[in-house]
């Protein structure tokens, strides 16, 4: 929803925005995940719309703060304490808030000192009533001990989907251990797991699109990937259960209950009505799921 930007998804129409965020809701999500950088604010704009529309009938917000953007569209990591307080003070403009429920670091610049100081300054924000509750994203059991010393993380985001296992078992385990809730970024593996890639033509996507730079979307190798070939498998199952590849690929991430939630992108009333629309169908696969993961624990050849 963020529009054009270094790594946005091509154009967007924000009355469109705003029309996918209240079906959204009004199908049974309640809560939504954004960040300063996407669209350098313009996202949170739009959520911030959205936001005033439904008045006190409003989903819990989820924002960010540790990427910063110039005058030229550049964005880089940036957690120094001032920039995280500038982040978070904008964020609640844009946003139309007096808090933030959910506040995240966003991606780690690679300086642990640094992700500490933002971290402390994170919780003074908290202690000042500007945020609810503190969380990270893309972080690891190391890194997430050191937070957990200052103040409890409320919850890891990690993209993880049928395409995307990277994420660590150890890094989960310590998160599930701790009390720390798990959300799955890119679930659908930014569209591979829909029916947009039936090949290797990216024609119909944007050329400011960010897939079309992306090694995991490159034409002629896009057909052969790992990720369609299982793709074109989990379609036969998903049709079998008459549940959609969407219900299909959400169940499975759900299955693993580790996680709690999964963030699902929408750009239209369309989508999230096919999103959340058959929220039955996406329990009963993450059920089966379930049952399979437990089956092939207890039996390997289950597998």
């Amino acid at each position: 929803m963020g529009g054009d930007w270094q790594f946005g998804w091509g154009p967007q129409n924000d009355d469109d925005s705003v029309s996918a965020i209240l079906r959204a809701v009004e199908l049974g999500a309640n809560w939504l995940d954004t960040a300063p950088a996407y669209g350098f604010g313009h996202a949170e704009h739009v959520v911030g719309r959205a936001i005033a529309e439904l008045g006190s009938e409003r989903p819990f917000v989820f924002t960010k703060c540790g990427m910063v953007w110039d005058e030229k569209g550049k964005v880089t990591k940036c957690l120094s304490t001032s920039s995280v307080r500038k982040e978070c003070e904008s964020s609640l403009t844009r946003l139309r808030l007096e808090a933030i429920d959910l506040l995240q670091t966003h991606w780690p610049t690679g300086n642990p000192d640094e992700l500490l100081e933002a971290w402390e300054e994170m919780t003074k924000l908290k202690g000042e009533g500007k945020v609810r509750y503190l969380g990270a994203c893309n972080l690891g059991a190391e890194d997430l001990a050191r937070l957990e010393q200052i103040q409890h993380v409320t919850s890891l985001q990690r993209s993880y989907s049928l395409v995307d296992s990277s994420v660590s078992g150890e890094d989960l385990n310590f998160a599930k251990s701790h009390g720390i809730g798990l959300l799955a970024y890119s679930p659908l593996g930014s569209g591979l797991l829909t029916n947009k890639f039936v090949s290797s033509d990216l024609s119909e996507l944007a050329e400011n699109d960010w897939r079309r730079k992306s090694p995991k979307f490159k034409g002629p190798e896009l057909e052969a990937r790992r990720e369609i070939a299982l793709r074109a498998a989990i379609t036969g199952r998903a049709q079998e259960r008459e549940a959609t590849l969407i219900e299909t690929a959400l169940g499975y991430v759900l299955a693993d209950h580790r996680f709690c939630a999964a963030i699902v992108g929408i750009r239209s009333k369309t989508q999230a009505s096919e999103n959340f629309g058959r929220l039955d169908a996406i329990e009963r696969m993450s059920r089966e799921f379930s049952v399979r993961r437990s089956a092939a624990v207890l039996n390997p050849e289950a597998r």
